[in-house]
């Protein structure tokens, strides 16, 4: 059986439901991109960078680019996507820890 890899149905293939439909629970492999600054930037800087970001994020143009590529904008806070990398993190420590996987 095929399926999404992501938690959520994608719109893009409506054919393959996702793997959580498909019965496997708390799966989730998302591609994700974000938009960092370095820890010492001033707030109203960030907030300024977040302000134009959101915009872009919600113009038709930037909308529309993403429709054509299968993908879809997510917008948060700074502080809710620094919790989201965290948590992100942690689940892929979590994982390299129990399956043994080393550097070499």
């Amino acid at each position: 059986m095929r399926s999404i890899a992501s938690a959520i149905w994608l719109p893009a293939a409506p054919e393959l439901p996702a793997v959580a439909e498909s019965g496997v629970r708390d799966f989730d492999i998302s591609t994700w991109y974000g938009v960092r600054a370095p820890a010492a930037t001033p707030k109203d800087i960030v907030l300024m960078g977040h302000a134009a970001l959101s915009r872009t994020l919600r113009a038709k143009a930037t909308q529309d680019s993403f429709t054509r590529l299968d993908a879809e904008t997510l917008e948060s806070t700074p502080e809710e996507f620094t919790r989201f990398m965290r948590d992100d993190l942690a689940k892929w420590t979590k994982v390299i820890d129990a399956s043994g996987i080393k550097l070499e």
